[in-house]
């Protein structure tokens, strides 16, 4: 047997396959003897019945056997022999098999890229280091005391920006309902842009009881598209107000959050905190920028196989991450199809991968491995038991993945700068 390989669009390609005239009649063999053991025929026992009979009475059942046994067998040979890995299961060529002649046929699989590595060692790559700031503590301290507020019956007045507002709406754009946007003892931060922004700015005044009518311009990427930049008509019936009444920042409020003596400790304790999450962004930005460098600096392309399958776990997660809100409850929240959603993705899957090709690949130029003893203590250090096969590969691959990672790390070559944050 021999096989080739011919290079397709993407990462398609035709696996073609050659087999000798002695391989053939080697399987032609194999299917008589399997034929003449099962095969009744009147005045021949069974096994004694004649290739000559065989070939007459049984010819279409001859040939669609040795196709079943010869495609399957000789393209595993073949995808060994040339050492490529398929992604997907491959497309058999039709063909036909004849006694004493050779055959011809192909396979078409898609299979993981061939990376060219370009320069992944002396990178030089900008470590981001962000400082935390008296703003910083200030704005948490904030954020945790209207975590800690109490919601209280407003009277006497409307609507105000920061007032929590429970309402009954609709929305209608040339009498037709818009999806999505409408609700029944819905909960409203105002000012929080849950819904458009020009909505909520009309609802403030509001009395309680109050219907209002209000004309807004739909934005211009709105969707469903069939309504985007439309003049929309939404009706707005105010049922509550009510506004926050912010605890006082003192050593008591320390106390009722956490175990914190005065209102300093609990200032020490949230500086920590964003010092631990600035820590992490560094890190995290850091690794993307300097993998980033070196997938621009080496060439391949991402297989549509893995890059739908990416996809797929993105959205799983996302799934996951939204309950108890089904996937097809926020799809027809935010008007959009299951395949927009995938669009949306579809970026940083392509990123993800990339990323991960990029990692495997220079772990198996570098020899990167991963012990018994290594794996053992990271199935001890999260606790899990009867880890199956599937696990077992995953921790494999997300070790070799880290263990890469600090590799190229310890051989790039690495500035600190002060990192700009978008709110500055």
């Amino acid at each position: 047997m021999k096989a080739t390989v011919e290079k397709k669009e993407g990462c398609v390609v035709d696996l073609h396959i050659h087999l000798t005239r002695e391989e053939v009649n080697e399987e032609y063999e194999l299917v008589y003897k399997k034929l003449n053991r099962t095969v009744k025929v009147p005045g021949f026992r069974i096994g004694h019945v004649p290739r000559s009979i065989l070939d007459t009475r049984f010819r279409e059942r001859i040939e669609k056997e040795l196709i079943e046994s010869i495609a399957p067998k000789y393209y595993k040979k073949a995808i060994k022999e040339v050492d490529i890995v398929p992604l997907t299961p491959p497309k058999i060529s039709a063909f036909k098999c004849r006694k004493d002649e050779p055959l011809n046929f192909s396979a078409t699989i898609e299979v993981k890229p061939d990376i060219e590595l370009g320069k992944y060692k002396g990178i030089e790559v900008e470590k981001k280091v962000y400082k935390v700031t008296e703003r910083d503590v200030e704005k948490r301290l904030k954020s945790l005391q209207l975590q800690y507020a109490e919601l209280v019956d407003v009277e006497g007045r409307g609507v105000q920006k920061g007032d929590t507002i429970t309402i009954n709406f609709n929305s209608f754009v040339d009498g037709k309902p818009i999806p999505g946007l409408k609700g029944e003892n819905f909960s409203l931060d105002v000012g929080g842009d849950v819904l458009l922004p020009e909505a909520e700015e009309k609802i403030i005044g509001a009395q309680v009881g109050e219907e209002r009518e209000i004309k807004i311009r739909l934005p211009e990427n709105f969707k469903p598209i069939e309504f985007a930049g439309k003049e929309a008509t939404f009706f707005v019936n105010v049922l509550s107000i009510k506004e926050k009444r912010l605890p006082v920042l003192d050593d008591e409020f320390a106390r009722d959050v956490g175990k914190f003596s005065c209102l300093s400790d609990l200032k020490e304790n949230l500086r920590e905190e964003l010092e631990r999450a600035f820590e992490m962004r560094t890190n995290q930005e850091l690794r993307n920028e300097l993998l980033d460098i070196i997938i621009s600096n080496s060439r391949f392309e991402v297989p549509r196989v893995m890059l739908e399958g990416e996809i797929d776990l993105m959205i799983r997660d996302f799934s996951n991450d939204i309950k108890p809100q089904t996937l097809s409850q926020y799809l027809k929240e935010v008007n959009m199809s299951l395949e927009e959603l995938r669009e949306d993705f579809r970026p940083y899957g392509e990123k993800r991968l990339k990323r991960g090709l990029i990692l495997d690949s220079i772990a198996t130029k570098e020899g990167i491995e991963v012990t018994d003893e290594e794996l053992e203590e990271r199935i001890k250090a999260l606790g899990l038991e009867n880890v199956d096969k599937a696990k077992r590969e995953d921790l494999l691959e997300e070790i070799r993945a880290e263990k890469t990672l600090r590799f190229l790390l310890e051989v790039s070559n690495i500035k600190e700068v002060e990192g700009k944050r978008e709110e500055e």
